[in-house]
């Protein structure tokens, strides 16, 4: 059996941060592969994306920093047709009956927990990995979620078996910058900043050669590679 994690977001763009958390927990986990699975948050106008091509296309370059983790980009919300974590877990284990999935979620998400559709049988059908977030920790871990799936922690990364349903928290790796979110790193683009941290710079000339995200093109605009 294959372990897959999944690691979802709207990554819009995708940043040097959502990689690093992602390969911090592909070591942690000593996972087979870390899928990207990019959506779209329903509480925000859909205008304000860039397409699930375009976004995968950023992705995809970004990946390339991290050869020693295969992260694959993912659209399997959209091909299933819903964002809604238990039945895209259900429908990925129906295509893959070899593979042991994964989910993750930050410890901020353990706040609403209880409204998620299901929520209850992911814990009791599946693996979570939650990933520590600075100032949610404490109330992460005395959720009544986690309360009541106590028994189904895994303590430690040695003991974490993706087969079977529980749960690990994954201690912070360290990115907590704010500048390293996807709507301050845009708003330094608009503001024309050419200069960027890490890896981001080539995020920033894919966006201007495509025009993306209102930025005033610089090149004609290039296709999306192709997978």
């Amino acid at each position: 059996m294959k372990t897959v994690l999944l690691f979802g977001g709207s990554f819009n763009p995708p940043h040097d941060g959502h990689f690093a958390i992602a390969h911090h927990i592909y070591k942690a986990l000593h996972a087979d592969e870390i899928w990207m699975m990019f959506s779209l948050n329903p509480l925000k106008d859909p205008a304000a994306y860039a397409s699930i091509e375009h976004r995968m296309a950023m992705g995809r370059i970004m990946a390339r920093h991290y050869p020693d983790a295969p992260i694959i980009m993912s659209d399997i919300e959209d091909m299933v047709g819903t964002n809604q974590t238990y039945y895209v877990l259900s429908e990925l284990k129906k295509r893959h009956p070899d593979t042991n999935f994964v989910w993750i979620m930050g410890a901020d998400n353990l706040e609403r927990f209880p409204e998620w559709t299901k929520g209850d049988d992911i814990f009791n059908e599946f693996s979570v990995a939650i990933i520590s977030r600075p100032g949610y920790d404490d109330m992460a871990l005395a959720s009544p979620t986690l309360q009541k799936f106590t028994s189904l922690r895994f303590n430690s990364a040695a003991a974490f078996d993706a087969s079977k349903p529980g749960w690990i928290f994954i201690s912070d790796p360290g990115i907590s910058d704010a500048a390293q979110s996807s709507s301050a790193l845009l708003k330094r683009l608009r503001a024309g900043e050419t200069k960027f941290e890490g890896h981001f710079n080539e995020i920033a000339a894919y966006i201007r050669k495509n025009g993306l995200y209102g930025i005033k093109r610089t090149a004609p605009a290039a296709r999306p590679p192709a997978p």
